[in-house]
């Protein structure tokens, strides 16, 4: 699994960012998508949808879209996560899953068994991944009516991710889902462009959950799953602002998503803010900035 999530990360390095650059933090965030995007060829479309992007990423719906390979371990829990909230906000929201490692009919084999709420698109060169910044499989983002991205997420961890995903789905589409999931309350407008501009997740349950969040920021970290090392990890850190490890991984989360700035900050954070013994290692490389 170890070996098989590393290969996920140095292929779609080689493919989205077309060479052996550092992998970059999605910018994406709060900017429209790219126009070429509707142009992707449709392996298969959503049911009662045209077979053209046009179609779904056009009109008022939120749309979720994400980038998947048909070799990485975590793209069919992705894809069936996606199949659940494109079912139970069918209404209200429209799912795309674009594949990048392979031609159509890999690409309908590998989806054949999947749901029928989900349009399949395939990015044979990888052009619009770079253009989003894609630093990993599997990458999801959600879009507002309006095509501007308001959520990005690297990777796959479960019932975490799932129910972060359903919660920008209903806060942007405002459509109650056909199965029983739990909602935030209504929020303002500035509220709501916040949340919707930041990973939501729920409450800490203890220190041991911030030691959980921490073991897997620094086991993605291991694998070179970047992004999701920095999610988790500034999870940990609004849940435990005095957790001076849970920094030390958020500053080593963005120093290798090459953001030397934001590296500082959290080691700044570390040193005035936290307490422990791994406050002095961040002392020590934030003089080296």
């Amino acid at each position: 699994m170890k070996r098989a999530l590393l290969l996920c990360v140095i292929s779609v390095i080689a493919v989205a960012l077309g060479g052996c650059e550092p992998p970059l933090r999605p910018a994406v965030v709060g900017r429209s998508t790219p126009i070429r995007i509707a142009a992707l060829p449709v392996v298969r479309a959503a049911e009662d949808r045209t077979g053209q992007l046009t179609e779904v990423l056009g009109g008022p719906r939120p749309v979720v879209i994400a980038f998947f390979t048909t070799w990485c371990p975590v793209s069919r829990p992705t894809l069936l996560a996606l199949e659940r909230v494109a079912s139970q906000y069918r209404d209200g929201v429209n799912v795309v899953a674009v594949g990048m490692d392979a031609e159509f009919p890999e690409i309908a084999q590998f989806v054949s068994g999947q749901g029928p709420h989900v349009t399949i698109a395939v990015d044979r060169d990888g052009s619009i991944a770079k253009e989003m910044s894609v630093p990993t499989m599997p990458m999801i983002f959600v879009l507002d009516g309006g095509g501007v991205v308001r959520y990005a997420h690297a990777g796959y961890h479960g019932e975490e991710d799932d129910n972060a995903l359903r919660e920008e789905v209903a806060v942007l589409s405002r459509r109650m889902p056909t199965e029983e999931v739990p909602l935030r309350p209504e929020i303002s407008e500035a509220e709501e462009m916040i949340a919707a501009a930041n990973r939501l997740e729920p409450a800490a349950d203890g220190p041991s959950d911030i030691g959980s969040l921490k073991l897997r920021a620094s086991r993605d970290l291991e694998e070179g799953l970047y992004l999701g090392a920095f999610n988790l990890a500034a999870i940990a850190t609004r849940r435990a602002p005095n957790d001076a490890e849970a920094w030390l991984i958020l500053a080593a989360a963005n120093t290798a998503l090459n953001d030397r700035e934001a590296a500082r900050d959290s080691y700044q954070r570390c040193v005035t803010r936290a307490a422990g013994p791994r406050r002095y290692e961040c002392a020590v490389l934030l003089a080296t900035f």
